[in-house]
């Protein structure tokens, strides 16, 4: 089944009906088209302590974030489905190309439905994706990152993604694309939330380096 990366929203094979109305009405799941409007993007400085995160990869091999410590990591949170999350992919791989072999560690966890973990492998290869994937197991470990990422204090408020409207954020995972740059101490950097370009992190990576 071919992948595209703009347009309409490419739905797995193995998405039903039911779990595709329960994504449109959780507010959690905030993905939007971009616009072309100032505050369509968000970006904070945080500077807190990231929490632990415990993530599946593709292939099988269970990490921990404290596995990288003393790297600089680019955690980005994404969905095969989420049209601007499909839209950095390009620039996230050109990305890797530049630090693949240097001290810097990207990971991508997708949010894609539990049985999707074929149709998501599938994807990544399709899309060129060479930096690490990992996939949400079920429902309760969204739910579980949404609650440790909830308690980070430090982020100032944001303009809300697309809209421009308040949105009162701390280091939670509240709308994707959200992007975190986390320092080789475990700090949290930056939080993004909207697609973004290499050269723009590149230059937050280098700072770190």
């Amino acid at each position: 089944m071919p992948f595209g990366f703009s347009g309409g929203v490419v739905v797995g094979p193995t998405m039903t009906v039911p779990y595709i109305a329960f994504l449109l009405f959780l507010p959690f799941f905030g993905c939007q088209t971009p616009r072309p409007e100032a505050g369509e993007r968000s970006t904070a400085s945080i500077e807190a302590s990231a929490p632990e995160l415990k993530l599946t990869l593709l292939n099988g091999e269970t990490v921990h974030l404290s596995d990288y410590r003393g790297k600089v990591i680019l955690l980005n949170f994404w969905a095969t489905w989420c049209a601007p999350c499909r839209v950095e992919i390009p620039e996230f791989v050109d990305l890797h190309k530049i630090y693949r072999g240097k001290n810097v560690v990207m990971i991508g966890v997708s949010f894609d439905h539990e049985s999707d973990s074929e149709y998501v492998r599938s994807f990544t290869e399709q899309a060129g994706i060479t930096y690490q994937v990992a996939k949400v197991q079920d429902y309760s470990e969204i739910v579980e990152i949404e609650r440790a990422w909830s308690a980070v204090e430090g982020i100032s408020t944001l303009r809300g993604y697309g809209k421009g409207d308040p949105e009162e954020g701390n280091g939670s995972v509240q709308m994707m694309p959200t992007t975190f740059v986390i320092d080789k101490s475990g700090k949290i950097i930056r939080k993004h939330i909207g697609p973004r370009e290499a050269k723009q992190l590149a230059s937050e990576l280098d700072l770190l380096l």
